[in-house]
């Protein structure tokens, strides 16, 4: 069994505190050795204030606790996302080691304390092999801060707070661990259990339940990580980038091994970011900042352009009546997206000509080339 230096929590108790025997968490428990059960303090049945009433005290940012500067701020919530393989949870991670030991966290002082992760995707298994054996967070130090893991979702899904939801069951566990200072959800689709997470109305109440939390535990931050699209940009509904606030994209670098960018997209509560050049050791498995990569990524970005400039180019040049859109990326590969500006720079600049729009776009060189 693990000591209780590094416990790992699993709220198997009803609405009024007593166990539920028939939960999936407490036969998961007794299934698992190395799962330490604390049911030494019941949640209080007091939930996260229903009121819409903004009070003047909640408006300001000021006074919020900076457990990780400029990523995680105190009774606010933060977005991470990523496409698959971009490091998202592994930057979140690092975050927890952080904290957890007081060490900075890419340079910047941390606030020392408890962390409440949610590995819904990976177990937590897969975490504690991660922080443990390959991060070295210590688990011998009897004065550390405890790291409690849920790995389960909430019996009921969806928003809103009642028996079985998963932002009581989070509010339930702050109140049980309030020396928590940090929560991870990994990832918001499987925390809450979203059906549609293109739909508006559903992502709203989603983000309401959560920020309904984080109202009422402002000491505390939340940082929740998830999905990206093909295109790189955050998958879902508007409502949930409108949540959160702020928001990081951690982008792969595609030509250079272990190389990864962190982009702020958000900063309702914070000074505006500049995009941060991360390089990753496989040892450690940490990211340490590269200084000075700024301007090699503009650089590279220039050349990225270029070349992708120069594939168009070379297609219609081969096409005298002209490609449509669909043939011409085909051609070209790589993003959408960018495919999409380097065309509108052409044709801007006169050097290509486009007729029809959208998908049925034909795309020509011009008299002039």
């Amino acid at each position: 069994m693990r000591p209780k230096k590094f416990p790992q929590y699993l709220s198997s108790l009803n609405a009024d505190g007593s166990i539920n025997a028939d939960s999936p968490e407490w036969r998961s428990a007794l299934r698992n050795a190395d799962v330490v059960i604390d049911l030494s303090a019941a949640p209080s049945k007091s939930s996260p204030p229903a009121s819409d009433v903004l009070y003047l005290d909640d408006m300001g940012a000021d006074d919020a606790l900076p457990v990780v500067p400029d990523l995680a701020m105190g009774g606010q919530v933060t977005l991470i996302h990523g496409k698959p393989g971009s490091g998202k949870s592994t930057i979140t991670r690092q975050a927890i080691l952080s904290v957890i030991t007081g060490r900075p966290f890419l340079g910047k002082p941390v606030t020392r304390g408890a962390v409440l992760l949610y590995p819904l995707d990976e177990g937590q298994r897969h975490a504690r092999k991660t922080l443990i054996d390959r991060m070295g967070l210590p688990v011998d130090r009897p004065d550390a801060p405890a790291l409690y893991i849920v790995d389960l979702p909430a019996p009921t899904p969806g928003y809103g707070f009642g028996e079985g939801k998963a932002a009581t069951r989070l509010h339930n566990n702050l109140l049980r661990h309030p020396d928590v200072r940090l929560v991870v959800i990994d990832t918001l689709q499987s925390f809450f259990q979203i059906e549609d997470v293109n739909d508006n109305s559903e992502a709203a109440l989603v983000m309401q339940s959560l920020r309904g939390v984080a109202k009422h535990h402002s000491e505390v931050a939340f940082v929740v990580v998830h999905h990206a699209g093909k295109n790189g940009a955050y998958l879902g509904a508007t409502t949930l980038m409108g949540g959160v606030d702020i928001a990081y994209q951690m982008e792969k670098d595609e030509a250079v091994e272990g190389a990864n960018y962190l982009v702020n997209e958000k900063w309702r509560t914070i000074d505006k970011q500049p995009r941060i050049a991360l390089a990753w050791d496989q040892e450690t498995h940490l990211y340490r900042v590269v200084e000075g990569a700024a301007d090699t990524w503009k650089r590279k970005q220039t050349e990225r352009t270029d070349e992708k400039r120069d594939r168009i180019l070379s297609a219609l040049a081969g096409a005298p009546n002209g490609l449509p859109k669909t043939k011409l990326f085909a051609v070209v590969k790589g993003n959408w997206t960018a495919n999409e500006s380097t065309l509108t720079r052409l044709v801007e600049a006169g050097t290509i000509a486009q007729t029809g729009s959208g998908s049925a776009s034909v795309y020509r060189l011009t008299a002039a080339q």
